[in-house]
């Protein structure tokens, strides 16, 4: 079994990276989902992997942190008896190239997986020889049926001389963290 860190219950990316995560891989059964709290109370509505909730391991050997980057400083400093004897894998969404200066959090951790190109660039120049640095296939692809452009209009009731233009930003978002590059 591994533990599987992350902020479960929130509504913005890196939880609901880390709920996807879980469920489309599967690891729900071998692994003990522990809930970290940022703060106030939950706010997401999927409760779906709540009921699997529970306190880490002790036998587990390896960890898996759904934070970010900025957090894992945090996390050691709460949670360092979870981190010591154990492999400690973060797992980083952040796509900016200058993001990642808290050099001090790469003494806690023995690898980063992460799911893009720059991420793993932005990495790669800082990262200590210690830490192995991974670059995933993406695991979240879902087969959505596909839909003319006039199906998707008319199922929202909107006019279908116009042109649309949908673009998606968590609260605390901003352009460059959308791989403007990408």
């Amino acid at each position: 079994k591994l533990n599987i860190f992350g902020y479960f219950d929130y509504i913005f990316s890196i939880s609901a990276n880390a709920r996807d995560f879980v469920k489309i891989t599967s690891l729900e059964s071998n692994a003990n989902l522990v809930p970290l709290s940022l703060f106030g109370k939950s706010t997401c509505d999927d409760k779906t992997l709540s009921e699997l909730y529970s306190y880490p391991s002790k036998s587990a050997k390896v960890n898996l942190w759904f934070v970010n980057f900025d957090f894992i400083n945090d996390c050691y400093r709460r949670h360092h008896k979870w981190f010591n004897g154990r492999y400690n894998i973060a797992v980083f969404w952040w796509e900016l190239e200058d993001y990642f200066t808290n050099i001090r959090c790469f003494e806690f951790l023995d690898e980063i997986l992460v799911f893009s190109s720059v991420t793993y660039s932005a990495l790669e120049k800082i990262i200590p020889n210690s830490v192995k640095l991974t670059k995933l296939e993406y695991p979240f692809i879902i087969k959505l049926p596909t839909l003319s452009r006039n199906m998707v209009l008319e199922h929202f009731n909107l006019d279908v001389n116009y042109l649309y233009v949908l673009y998606s930003f968590d609260v605390h978002s901003y352009i460059e963290r959308k791989n403007p590059k990408g």
